[in-house]
């Protein structure tokens, strides 16, 4: 069946709340929507919303290689999802991002068109989780709120949660830690994420200190281009280590593996290049014994459900994944996908389960349409 259609739509997302991490605030969220059809009229979406401290990308350059890409695509066969996955790695290189829009949008298109969920397409010949168990994410940068959000999330029943570090003087972190670990007891993990925050002998500093309190891993300690820090930290750390920000865009997959820089990798398929790429690297990660988790970029209720659906995918045990992002956005392109008991259930309908509704698309699109034919 041939892809008949393409549409991009620019849009901005605003967050109820701006996110506070090592790199600064996060209150907006801008980029472009794609929607592809097929000649009998099914759907299929991806976004492309480039994320500082991940992506090169502007939103606005974002959008003319999407509008180039998709022009390509008109009149393909969608059956030929692998064909068409090689080309745009092949003409947009430097565009993960970009290209990520255009690999879910593929992939929820396919998976529409057999009528089955992108998560039991990925996975074959092997059968997909029917829910995925997520980390609760805790805020607050006074140890007593820490305490009662980490609280609050154990009786909803995660068994994970997060706290970002590194934006606060390393006494109120470990004080953060301190609280949180008190109030959830010995069962309940607890990673960290630095964004990237510290320089190595601070990290070095934070990891003695945050030790004792058997933290389950800490991402991106260190900026993401030192990698030969990371690999020391990896090498000596009492505390598992992670990449997130080193993996964005794939340009140092083969350096970090070669340096030994990780015990697990962030895969956030928004950033990576998409589904595909993702599941390339989450098998690359198993078979020299590294864990993966795989999260979300503050994406959408696209986004976010593109994620969900390879996080049940992925073969194996895993780690709970970072989508409990469902109710940061404040005027979504759909109903996100909301965790209970401390996990997500995968949607039972096909393609990626969610699509944008049109309401919800106007309210947030910044200008018109772009409609592109044969």
């Amino acid at each position: 069946m041939k892809i008949a259609r393409a549409e991009l739509t620019p849009i901005r997302l605003r967050l109820r709340t701006p996110l506070s991490t090592a790199r600064g605030l996060t209150d907006v969220r801008e980029g472009a929507l794609l929607a592809l059809a097929s000649e009998s009229g099914l759907v299929g979406c991806g976004e492309t919303l480039p994320l500082a401290g991940f992506s090169e990308e502007s939103p606005g350059r974002a959008l003319q290689t999407l509008s180039g890409l998709a022009r390509v695509l008109i009149g393909r066969e969608i059956e030929e999802l692998e064909a068409l996955l090689d080309m745009v790695e092949k003409l947009a290189p430097e565009a993960p991002t970009t290209r990520a829009a255009v690999d879910v949008a593929l992939f929820d298109l396919a998976a529409r068109t057999q009528g089955i969920g992108v998560a039991e397409l990925l996975a074959r010949p092997g059968q997909p989780r029917a829910q995925v168990e997520v980390n609760a994410l805790v805020y607050a940068e006074q140890p007593e709120i820490c305490a009662r959000e980490a609280s609050a999330a154990v009786a909803d029943g995660y068994r994970t949660v997060k706290l970002k570090v590194a934006a606060l003087d390393l006494d109120l972190d470990e004080a953060r830690i301190a609280a949180v670990r008190e109030v959830v007891g010995s069962e309940t993990r607890i990673r960290l994420d630095a964004n990237g925050g510290w320089e190595e002998r601070e990290a070095e500093r934070a990891i003695a200190r945050f030790a004792p309190y058997r933290i389950e891993f800490l991402e991106q300690p260190v900026d993401a281009r030192s990698l030969g820090a990371l690999a020391r930290l990896t090498a000596g750390s009492p505390i598992p280590i992670a990449a997130d920000e080193a993996l964005a865009g794939g340009y140092a997959f083969d350096e970090i593996f070669s340096r030994d820089a990780a015990r697990v990798l962030v895969l956030k398929p928004a950033v990576l290049g998409g589904l595909r790429a993702s599941q390339r690297v989450a098998a690359r990660a198993r078979r020299v014994g590294w864990d993966v988790v795989v999260t979300s970029a503050l994406d959408s209720a696209v986004g976010l459900g593109a994620a969900l659906q390879l996080a049940a995918a992925l073969p194996g045990p895993q780690l709970a994944a970072g989508l409990a992002t469902g109710g940061l956005i404040d005027w979504d392109l759909a109903p996100a996908p909301l965790p209970k008991g401390g996990a997500l259930r995968v949607p039972s309908g096909p393609g990626l389960g969610v699509a944008p509704s049109p309401d919800c698309l106007a309210r947030c699109a910044l200008g018109m349409s772009e409609e592109i034919t044969a």
